[in-house]
């Protein structure tokens, strides 16, 4: 049967079709994020910006992988005073040690942590580890990673019931000037939590905390499907916080009042690839926005 010319031409016009879709898709999404911006920027007074993280001024400026890391990086943190950044791999549980331009330093096993997903640091020398599953904070001293680890002996204190259904703490951030952990549960339901004077010490092992939830109406302003990470900034004491779902980063106030966001989708703030699987996120020494990303993926953002 000789192929008619309507025959000949359906394929080039189904693939019309979907190129055409997928460019109207792409414009839509920019359109919406740029319309995003532009209400913030009219919204929020010159003053409140200038003392802001203000998210909508950075771009994608690398991509790289890990060195050292196969997958399931957790989060990540800065460490100014040792001009070192730290990434948590939940399993096998360890730590990697990284240089300001992520060359691998050292890396340490975590014997005895069960599913650790969030890290922090105290501003005092330590790290801040949470267990997800034990939905427990454990304190870890900087100089002791060079000895052997027992978790056992660590300063820890609990968040809430075990978690089983992997549903337990996901993010946690922490102001060292006022001694408040921030700290978050993924979804089903998503919740956002503060604990006052949350740091393990040697008095308060394994011992439970009171805890402040915050309201569902905090967590709806976020718009948020999930939360994957936090982190709290000294500088402007504000939290950030991230969505691997929405793919975006959100910065709030110390009312939780949303200030600026960062979307994490191809073709935003320069990003030619969306981030698959957002896990953590930290401040860098020039102000640079870095998200982690499994299997072993680092983003950075400047302004």
């Amino acid at each position: 049967m000789t192929p008619t010319l309507s025959n000949r031409l359906y394929p080039w016009g189904c693939m019309a079709v979907v190129l055409g879709c997928t460019l109207w898709l792409v414009t839509h999404l920019q359109l919406g994020e740029q319309l995003g911006q532009l209400w913030q920027r009219y919204t929020v007074a010159e003053p409140i910006r200038q003392r802001s993280i203000w998210l909508g001024q950075y771009q994608f400026i690398e991509r790289l992988r890990l060195p050292g890391i196969d997958a399931n990086a957790s989060d990540i943190v800065h460490v100014p005073a040792l001009q070192r950044y730290f990434v948590l791999v939940n399993k096998p549980a360890g730590l990697f040690e990284y240089s300001e331009s992520f060359q691998l330093m050292a890396r340490y096993d975590l014997p005895g942590f069960e599913d650790p997903e969030a890290l922090s640091y105290d501003g005092n020398g330590h790290l801040l580890i949470a267990e997800e599953r034990r939905q427990t904070v454990v304190r870890l001293a900087i100089k002791q990673l060079s000895q052997p680890i027992v978790r056992a002996t660590l300063p820890a204190f609990e968040l809430g019931e075990r978690a089983d259904n992997n549903r337990g703490v996901e993010g946690i951030a922490f102001d060292s000037d006022s001694a408040v952990l921030f700290a978050s549960r993924e979804k089903q339901p998503m919740r956002l939590f503060e604990v006052v004077n949350g740091v393990p010490t040697a008095d308060t092992p394994s011992r439970r905390l009171p805890r402040t939830q915050l309201s569902a109406l905090v967590l709806w302003r976020l718009r948020l499907s999930d939360i994957s990470a936090l982190h709290y900034d000294l500088q402007t004491r504000h939290l950030l916080v991230l969505s691997d779902e929405s793919k975006r980063l959100v910065e709030v106030d110390s009312g939780y009042a949303p200030l600026s966001f960062l979307d994490l989708q191809r073709g935003l703030h320069g990003l030619d690839e969306s981030v698959p699987q957002a896990e953590g996120v930290t401040l860098g020494p020039r102000r640079e926005i870095v998200i982690v990303s499994e299997p072993n993926l680092l983003y950075r953002y400047r302004r």
